[in-house]
């Protein structure tokens, strides 16, 4: 299973592990923590995959967690005496065991490309169709290469798994990003929730959303109705800071949705651009992770 508001690389990572490990003599079924998102529908639509069950609570249940380990991004009821594994390529976040598990986390783009390592370590073989889901992993998760999270052996594990699937990535790519940027029938709440995380340092606590397009006017048209469903939000989740990017992939660049002042000196702190009606354009900057993460808690571990 993997972590809340999940996109295509969580649960793709979910469906395929959870094969693996069936492969090594493991009773595992895929599961999800939340509703999927578009992109995430076309994939498993292309492929001709069913969704994964939705679970709710974990309680009672054994586990591996795909793609995360920090418990605030994990479903409710989460017993971390009956976890059995982690399959991730995220920073440590409270993860701790009795006994050992299966702890597999990488400083790479995406979980898909380890499941895929792991398939050929293990010398089981990977189904096309499963290959197609690993492909599309390590594409939503890089934006097809552009992140900086990427690293030269995503790129060469995507080429591999394209060749097994029969799919051409610069295509496939296009479909995905397409489905991603469709905004009809969302709410602009749900729309700058739907890849959400907060996090905390020195006390303060901060939620940053996302959304990655390539057709990013239609969002910047209505940052009115953007700003009042931050505004909610930050009253809602009781946070000191609420910003949300618009990540555009064509153009590699992210416009920074700020909604009042404690927003604009917190970005200005950090990131140095100019702002303009509410929104700061931050050049060459494509990654919550590795980009805006690291630096917000950067500064804010400096502040007092």
């Amino acid at each position: 299973i993997g972590h809340r508001n999940p996109d295509t690389d969580s649960i793709v990572s979910a469906i395929v592990g959870s094969y693996l490990f069936n492969q090594l003599g493991l009773d595992s079924k895929p599961a999800r923590a939340g509703e999927l998102n578009r992109e995430t529908k076309f994939v498993l639509n292309y492929f001709q995959q069913e969704e994964p069950e939705l679970v709710e609570n974990l309680n009672g249940q054994d586990f591996i967690l795909v793609d995360h380990n920090s418990v605030k991004e994990s479903v409710d009821g989460r017993d971390d005496s009956r976890l059995l594994g982690v399959i991730d390529h995220h920073y440590l976040s409270g993860v701790r065991t009795e006994k050992p598990i299966l702890y597999r986390a990488e400083p790479i783009g995406s979980a898909s490309t380890i499941i895929a390592k792991m398939f050929w370590e293990k010398e089981i073989d990977l189904p096309t169709s499963l290959a197609g889901l690993l492909l599309s992993g390590i594409i939503s998760d890089t934006l097809k290469f552009n992140s900086p999270t990427t690293q030269e052996e995503d790129k060469k594990i995507a080429q591999k798994l394209a060749e097994l699937a029969q799919v051409d990535i610069d295509q496939l790519a296009e479909q995905m990003f397409e489905a991603k940027s469709n905004l009809d029938g969302f709410s602009w709440d749900e729309i700058i929730s739907g890849d959400y995380k907060s996090f905390e340092s020195n006390s303060k606590t901060f939620g940053i959303g996302v959304w990655e397009t390539v057709k990013p006017e239609k969002l910047l048209e209505n940052k009115t109705k953007i700003i009042e469903s931050l505004r909610r939000k930050k009253e809602q989740d009781q946070l000191d800071w609420l910003l949300f990017g618009v990540v555009d992939i064509i153009e590699q660049k992210t416009y920074l949705f700020l909604l009042g002042q404690e927003e604009d000196d917190l970005a200005k702190s950090v990131f140095g651009g100019e702002i303009e009606d509410s929104i700061m354009v931050l050049p060459g900057i494509v990654s919550r992770k590795k980009q805006m993460v690291p630096k917000i808690l950067e500064y804010l571990s400096k502040s007092k």
